[in-house]
């Protein structure tokens, strides 16, 4: 993230105007198309990094807050969580793009702000404030949709149960698989003509030539599928 300090009130080495950047990464699980927390681990000055949750307060919007503390010298005896600072973070996702219907954030605004610095510390003194406006942008790729693949083992001739396993591979930048869905083409074994999980097994309903179809889910809503021909 790219930003620009707007306040900075009796902070030493900071000035208003000062140009900043900082490494914001940021985390989403999302049940739903809409993800209702961030979680943030945003890089400040010195190395040091803070980790906060952002709650979704409108439609792009996310709101959080968070606390650091810093340096205070007091007299001859350096306090090293002297000073507590109180931020809040703003985040307004700014563009978009869309995988599969799926739309994932592809430029950022946000405002970084310290109201007030506490001074815990025996000695009396006022310790500043700041505030920033940052932008940023994806640099880690668009997620590509989970690639849908499985084996079979050979069914025995007499038989017709035959197992399966699921071999899909997560998209380029995509999040893992979570769900996986079969279909035998055997509507004549009813109910059974379809399965979810991993690894299920089928016992078609008489030998034949059939098309099986596994199609997976993955944790941000993108769907891959494939088809075999499977003799039985």
């Amino acid at each position: 993230m790219r930003g620009r300090v707007t306040v900075a009130h009796n902070l030493p080495g900071v000035r208003r105007g000062q140009r900043v950047t900082r490494t914001w990464r940021l985390t989403a699980g999302c049940p739903n198309r809409f993800c209702p927390t961030l979680s943030l681990l945003r890089s400040r000055g010195g190395g040091r990094f803070d980790s906060i949750v952002l709650r979704r307060r409108g439609r792009g919007l996310y709101v959080g807050t968070g606390t650091f503390y810093v340096p205070v010298r007091c007299g001859q005896r350096l306090y090293p969580r002297g000073g507590k600072a109180p931020f809040t973070i703003s985040l307004r996702i700014t563009r978009v793009r869309a995988v599969q219907a799926v739309s994932f954030a592809t430029a950022l605004s946000a405002t970084y702000s310290n109201g007030r610095r506490l001074n815990l510390t025996p000695c009396a003194g006022f310790l500043g404030h700041d505030a920033a406006s940052y932008t940023g942008a994806l640099t880690s790729g668009m997620p590509a949709p989970p690639t849908a693949a499985f084996t079979f083992a050979q069914p025995n001739p007499v038989f017709t149960t035959v197992a399966f396993q699921d071999t899909s591979a997560r998209g380029a930048n995509g999040a893992a698989i979570v769900q996986q869905t079969w279909n035998f083409g055997d509507p004549a074994s009813g109910a059974a003509n379809t399965a979810s999980g991993p690894n299920p097994s089928h016992t078609f309903s008489g030998h034949g030539i059939y098309s099986v179809t596994l199609t997976v889910s993955d944790g941000n809503g993108l769907v891959g599928s494939v088809t075999q021909q499977v003799t039985v």
